[in-house]
């Protein structure tokens, strides 16, 4: 593993192949926006926008300063930086201000997705994982708030509207919008079942515990979710029955597979909250709602993952070492 020695300080710095590439490729990705969106200001007519393009310009710059120093720590080889922004000759009406604000979007959108996959490899240095829950956290905050902007604008296309809301709702829902709700409900069903399984067929009490501690989580959210759904008139599926499942006759399962699946369960919750962030563009509740699941759910991952790697049950990536450390 990389070393990276502090002074006053005996305690080895240690990172795995997965964190050095999410380390790598977030400021790769942040040399990337800064390159493109500089050029694409050159072409910007809106002032407004324009004051948009430059307060994402320096999110992103304060990220680099804030990632730079996290690759030198580990001994990391950075990409090039983009050039410095500065005006450019050309044709001002080549790129029109909406075209410009969808490739934006795309690149706000991107952002949450590869923080997102990031957080579930982060499983070994504590502070690599604390640095992606900001990221994410800012990252979501920009997409939220750069809908929010494209609507005002009416530079932004709506799905089709769900068409059978109760007639005493006023509120609209976009077909995609229902979806979500609804298979986030049969998500939350299927985890519900499989958790109470795994409390059932547990022998390690404190692991138990910690299963019935996110049941009550579950059940929560699973409530808040039929409240959404029968407020708009949506059909909810069926649940599992609320027979608490018991096992007569029962096979060993291993304490650390129950683990194991039990974690992607949550990682896979995870990318599930944050792709139904960047798509729900009609209903900003509806959006916040899950921005706010996503937000708890990461904070829930990284105490299990702390969990796991108390109990020996995390399966470490292979380490990352430079040649001549």
């Amino acid at each position: 593993m990389v070393i990276a020695k502090i002074f006053g300080n005996n305690e080895p710095i240690k990172v795995d192949v997965g964190e050095a590439y999410i380390l790598w490729r977030l400021l790769t990705n942040r040399y990337v926006y800064i390159g493109h969106v500089q050029q694409l200001k050159n072409f910007t007519h809106d002032k407004d926008f324009n004051v948009i393009l430059s307060n994402l310009l320096n999110d992103w710059r304060k990220e680099v300063s804030i990632l730079e120093p996290e690759l030198e720590k580990y001994s990391l080889k950075g990409a090039e930086p983009p050039a410095i922004g500065q005006d450019v000759p050309g044709n001002s009406e080549v790129v029109i201000d909406r075209e410009t604000a969808e490739v934006i979007y795309a690149f706000l959108r991107l952002d949450v997705h590869l923080i997102l996959l990031a957080l579930k490899d982060a499983n070994v240095n504590d502070s690599i994982g604390k640095l992606l829950q900001g990221f994410l956290s800012r990252s979501l905050d920009r997409v939220d708030s750069y809908i929010g902007y494209l609507k005002m604008k009416n530079w932004v296309y709506y799905p089709p509207l769900y068409p059978y809301v109760k007639a005493e709702v006023t509120e609209k829902i976009a077909c995609n919008e229902v979806f979500l709700l609804w298979d986030h409900l049969v998500f939350r069903y299927n985890k519900i079942r499989k958790t109470q399984m795994y409390a059932e067929m547990t022998s390690d009490a404190d692991f138990k515990m910690m299963l019935l501690s996110g049941l009550d989580i579950l059940k929560k959210q699973m409530n808040e979710l039929q409240q959404k759904l029968m407020y708009f008139g949506i059909t909810l599926p069926k649940p599992y029955s609320n027979i608490r499942p018991v096992f007569t006759i029962m096979e060993p399962v291993e304490n650390k597979f129950m683990y194991a699946d039990t974690l992607r369960g949550m990682q896979n919750a995870l990318a599930l909250h944050g792709a139904a962030i960047q798509d729900v563009i009609l209903n900003d509740d509806i959006r916040r709602y899950f921005k706010k699941l996503t937000l708890e759910e990461v904070e829930i991952v990284r105490k299990v993952v702390k969990y796991g790697r108390v109990k020996g049950w995390i399966t470490f990536i292979p380490s990352f070492s430079p040649k001549g450390t």
